[in-house]
Order: C-alpha cells, then structure tokens, then sequence
C-alpha cells in the first residue's frame, strides 16, 4: 500500500496547487521553445517528449496527493486520453488508476466517528489499515463484535463534495495554460461527464440504492457477485456493505490460471456487458481494473467475478437502446446503408454528412464489431484492436464541427472499451458471436 497522505481539503490551497502546477507548465514548455531554437527535428522531438514526461509525471503526482475531483479527472482523461493526447502523457496518467495512495487513520478515524455515532463506532472493530483507496474515498474492513460478520466499509473523503466544481474550473485552467492538451468539443463533453459523474459518486445514499439493485440484478446469477449493502452503518459520508473475498484481476493468481479458467472469465466479462445493456438497461459506467476481483475457486470449476463500485452507475434509455441494437444489427449484417440510417439516428452524423466521413466512421465500427463479426474463436490476447480503434477515432476528435453521441453513448463506450482491456489483459479466447446473438435474438 503507498505512503499514506494528509489530504488538502480546503478549497483555497487546492486551487493553489494547482495554480502553482499551471505557472510550470507555462514556464517549461516557453523554456523548451527557446531552447529548441537551432535544433532539428529529431532533436526538437526528443526535447518534447523528454517536457511531456516531466509535465505527466508533475501533474500525476500532484493529482494523486490532492485526491477528489482532481484526481478523478486524471482517471479520465487516462482513460480517453488517448485519443487526443501524446503517450508519454497518457501513460504516466495511468498510474492513478492503479497507485492512489491511502490518508491517514487520523483523518479518516474521523470521518467514522461522525458517520457512525458513539453507539455503532463501538459496535465495530475497525482495520486502521486500508484495503483499498480511490481518487474519492478508501475502504477499510471492519468486523461486528456481536456477530463476527466482516463488512467493508467506504469513507469519503473529506470536503470532496463541496470541491467538485471548483476543481474542475481551476483543471481546465490547468491544462489550457499550460499547454498540456487541445481544447476540443470532445474535451469539453469529458469534463461534462465527469462533472456529473463525480457529483453522482459522492453521493453515498445513491449508491447505497444503486448497490442494492445490483445486488437483485445479479443475484441469480452464479459467475457474479455484489456485495450486500448493510444500511446500519451507512450514512452519506460512508457505504457499508458485506465484505467479499477475492484478488485483484491482474494479479500473478489469475493470470496463472488454465487458459480454459481465462476464457471462462472473459465469457463472463463480455456477458456482464450485454447484461448490462441488453437486460438490465442499466450501466455500471466505471470499468477499471480496481472494481472488479476476482474469487478463485479451489476446486478449478466456478471462478466468480466480484463487481464493486456502483456509484457511476446510470440507466440507459429504451430509445438510446433501440437505436444502438439497430446499428449493432445492421454492422453485423454488414449493411452500410443501413448503418448510415442508424448512426444519424445516434447523432454520430447528420444527413448532409459526407461520404469521407461516414465510411471512416463506419471503418471504426468495423473495427470495434470485429470479435463478432464471425462466429469463430476470438484471440483477445493477440489482438490490437485498441490500438487500431484509437488511430481510427483520431480523425473525429479533430473534427472542428464534430457531432457528439449522446452521453449514453460515450458512456457505453468507455464501459466496453474497459471490458475489453479487460479480457485482453486475461488472454482470453472465446467465441463472442454466439453470445452476442443471445442479446439481440438474432
């Protein structure tokens, strides 16, 4: 677990952070210029990416230590980053999704005892030490001394609801004076999105609701589990659920596992989606490595995929739905006409939309359809099919005039793009088609 941090609440000296990063972004991409004067090419390009790395590592670290917002944005950005950002950056970004470092008891003791009230704070027993921590909050384990019953228990951390919108104002600041990223329509619906997600997400009496529909939705189903949400420690500043056992997803237990024990949970992976999407109409927004583990059966016949984290969780409308199983039906048939028709009616495209870019646009979608365009055994491992999704929505960030999906849209997308690092990062191999077909009835 990383060195523990004291966390900068208030919003004046986060905004001062910040402002202190944005003054050295300015001052080292002018000092680059200058210096770069008289060089060539490749010498100027190796000046930059060297600027790149130094900025990326500069901001990861202060985003990391300012916690909340900032640091969720970072998540963010990570994670669409790519498509307009350069890699030396995005892969620095990365780290905060993976190396969030835990506050101190001392300030998190806190936030229990107020949340919790004298009667209940004596009910627990609760691990000083973390067993997990996010950009908004940490999980600790507690047990009921009366019963033995092992809970996890998320804290928020303090003062993050009321720094929300103020650091996403000073970020844009940041990213825009320092030169860090273009500024493109695209950009400007991601930080929307996660404006709206982070405010949702600190919304623990939500999430509380939201776990439990979950819960009920994946009840039935063995290759799943949720965690119970346990309403007498809940409040708004801490989420009390049953606590389940398991490791994480790229640890050295699971990607040990048999080759058949992988495809297994790459199956369930791409289930879990169409589940999703197709049956439950509700999304679960929030795909990272870090909400999921995994329980590994001893006896190598049911390995169970444990799903955390539903507070990103949003439905997806009957309308939205309809429109998307019509281009996904009409991909698969290899239609373009009718993939035309489908992509205006998502506001991918409008009717005076060129030729150019509808056929590079339904290029990309070929692309992303490609594990299931056949109903034959689909490689996850040695596919590259991120790398080549991401070249080919290069064009469209760009695009001064570009028509932005619905937000249902970039929210399935970000869902599916996740899933899908997810069972390349198993080397799964599985045939998707036939599973897929399930969902649509086809």
């Amino acid at each position: 677990m990383p060195k523990k941090k004291k966390f900068k609440s208030g919003v004046l000296p986060r905004s001062l952070s910040v402002a202190r990063l944005a003054l050295g972004g300015v001052v080292r991409t002018g000092w680059a210029k200058v210096r770069s004067v008289g060089l060539n090419e490749i010498a100027k390009a190796d000046r930059v990416r060297a600027l790149l790395q130094t900025q990326g590592l500069i901001l990861a670290k202060e985003l990391s230590e300012l916690k909340g917002s900032l640091m969720k944005v970072g998540q963010v950005l990570s994670f669409y980053g790519e498509q307009f950002l350069p890699p030396e950056f995005t892969e620095i970004l990365k780290t905060l999704q993976t190396k969030a470092s835990p506050l101190d008891w001392e300030t998190i003791e806190k936030t229990y005892r107020r949340s919790l009230g004298p009667v209940k704070w004596v009910e627990l027993e609760i691990d000083r030490e973390p067993v997990g921590a996010a950009s908004l909050g940490q999980v600790h384990s507690a047990v009921v001394k009366a019963t033995g019953e092992k809970l996890a228990l998320k804290a928020q951390y303090p003062g993050v609801k009321k720094a929300i919108d103020s650091d996403l104002k000073v970020l844009r600041l940041l990213l825009k004076a320092g030169n860090w990223v273009p500024f493109t329509p695209a950009l400007d619906r991601i930080f929307e999105e996660a404006r709206v997600l982070l405010h949702q997400e600190v919304d623990y009496e939500m999430e509380f609701k939201l776990t439990e529909k979950y819960h009920q939705l994946f009840g039935s189903d063995p290759r799943f589990v949720v965690p119970r949400p346990i309403a007498r420690y809940s409040s708004s500043e801490v989420l009390a659920t049953t606590f389940e056992e398991g490791v994480p997803l790229d640890s050295e237990e699971v990607l040990s596992l048999s080759q058949s024990r992988r495809d297994r949970l790459g199956e369930s992976f791409f289930e879990l989606f169409l589940k999703e999407v197709f049956e439950f109409h509700f999304l679960q927004t929030d795909p990272h490595f870090g909400n999921f583990r995994v329980r590994i059966d001893p006896q190598g016949v049911r390995d169970q995929i444990i799903c955390f984290d539903f507070g990103a969780a949003r439905p997806l409308s009957e309308d939205f739905l309809n429109r998307y199983a019509t281009l996904v039906r009409s991909l698969v048939a290899g239609d373009a006409a009718a993939s035309r028709k489908a992509l205006i009616a998502l506001e991918f495209i409008d009717e005076a939309s060129d030729a150019t870019q509808f056929q590079k646009l339904y290029e990309l979608c070929g692309i992303l359809m490609e594990p299931v365009m056949t109903g034959a055994e689909y490689d996850w491992n040695k596919s590259d099919l991120a790398m080549r999704s991401l070249a080919g929505s290069r064009y469209f960030i760009f695009q001064p005039n570009i028509r932005l999906p619905p937000t249902e849209m970039i929210s399935l997308n970000r869902k599916a793009g996740g899933i899908y690092i997810l069972m390349s990062k198993l080397g799964a191999r599985f045939k998707p088609r036939p599973i897929l077909d399930k969902y649509l009835g086809l």
